[in-house]
């Protein structure tokens, strides 16, 4: 039976880790003069420039594959957010400490505000909205999704479950991951993640107010995703705030 579902307005212990905003664009200028066209609306806000490895590779490699075409080049930080740039990328990323949606939305217009001044931006490819969130806990504890084997439950050490799938227009991907290391260093506690990826494929016209709708909309599905896969009673230890 479907749950009827009232959502918290927050978790007052928040989970995120990091919110990101993403636009896959075609522009009309060259591949090289992108990032100086974008920084030159973004350097006020923006000012501390960190240049990604993914630069060390021929240009024709970066720009002819798939795995690669779509990643970002430059980083450009500030506290709490930082811009990534890419030849046919920008996303606007909420680190460190989320400051809540409407926060981020500020930032967000701003974002777009700046991408529309630039006038780099004929058309968007995609448009997307991924939350990666973090649990010091076994998520697997607290979702509503059951693990079943021959009628028992199924108990593993390690899990890991991708799922790709539609609502309405939109695409979801999610990964539920509870054996996750945060850095590096093997001896790192493991933790959890559920990460949240909602997009939407397209070949459309920058439009900023229908750009910010599909944003909205991506985010309310994100929300919808984020406390259907959870228990109330897992969702509880996060102190929610109705």
């Amino acid at each position: 039976m479907k749950r009827n579902i009232i959502y918290p307005k927050q978790l007052n212990i928040t989970p995120i880790a990091e919110a990101i905003i993403e636009i896959r664009f075609v522009s009309g200028l060259p591949s090289a003069a992108i990032f100086g066209t974008l920084y030159n609306q973004f350097k006020d806000q923006y000012p501390e420039i960190k240049q990604l490895p993914i630069l060390n590779l021929p240009i024709n490699i970066r720009e002819q594959e798939e795995s690669l075409k779509y990643q970002p080049h430059y980083h450009l930080v500030s506290e709490n957010f930082l811009i990534q740039i890419g030849s046919s990328v920008i996303s606007i990323n909420s680190v460190d400490k989320y400051l809540g949606w409407n926060s981020y939305t500020k930032k967000i217009d701003e974002f777009l505000d700046l991408i529309e001044n630039s006038g780099l931006v004929e058309k968007c490819l995609r448009i997307g909205v991924r939350y990666i969130n973090v649990f010091e806990t076994n998520i697997y504890d607290g979702l509503n999704l059951k693990l079943v084997l021959n009628d028992d439950k199924f108990e593993a050490i390690q899990n890991n479950i991708r799922s790709t799938y539609m609502r309405g227009d939109y695409l979801v991907n999610i990964n539920i991951v509870n054996d996750a290391r945060l850095s590096p260093d093997l001896n790192a506690k493991k933790v959890s993640v559920f990460d949240i990826d909602v997009y939407k494929d397209m070949d459309d016209e920058f439009i900023k107010t229908r750009v910010r709708e599909i944003i909205d909309s991506e985010h309310s599905i994100e929300k919808e995703v984020f406390f259907g896969f959870l228990t109330e009673e897992f969702i509880s230890n996060y102190e929610p705030t109705y």
